[in-house]
């Protein structure tokens, strides 16, 4: 599908907490909304380097990603953004 129309939307949240206000509750948080193009890697190391960046946010900065049997099947896709918009309530 993306072949045929790499155009994207992502979007991101960070919810901070709930709590009560005079008339209900209201989540605290920020988020993110951007719009782009998503373009499939075909370099190797361009897609351990993504790959390492994501196991590295996930608290795993040391795994190897020899481990990882059949990597060179796996699809990976780089998103750029072209438009980024957000909002929050803190």
């Amino acid at each position: 599908m993306l072949n045929k129309n790499p155009d994207v939307c992502v979007e991101g949240d960070i919810f901070v907490k709930i709590e009560p206000i005079t008339h209900g509750i209201t989540t605290r948080y920020e988020s993110f909304i951007g719009f782009g193009k998503c373009n499939f890697l075909t370099d190797m190391e361009e897609i351990k380097h993504g790959l390492h960046r994501i196991t590295e946010h996930y608290g795993y900065p040391k795994y190897s990603l020899e481990k990882c049997k059949g990597l060179e099947h796996l699809l990976v896709g780089k998103i750029l953004l072209k438009t980024v918009t957000g909002k929050r309530n803190l």
